[in-house]
């Protein structure tokens, strides 16, 4: 929407962050909304 705005380094920033978010395991952000997880390493174990 506003890509003209930003300059060669702040759209490689976003599409960065972009494909962070895609890689991040759906049931993962609905258990942290629900409060069924806690964060730290040993989370990173059930869902690897």
């Amino acid at each position: 929407m506003f890509d003209h705005l930003l300059n060669d380094q702040q759209r490689q920033l976003r599409d960065e962050v972009r494909a962070f978010v895609k890689s991040v395991l759906r049931q993962l952000i609905l258990d942290m909304e629900l409060d069924a997880c806690e964060s730290g390493a040993e989370d990173e174990k059930i869902y690897d």
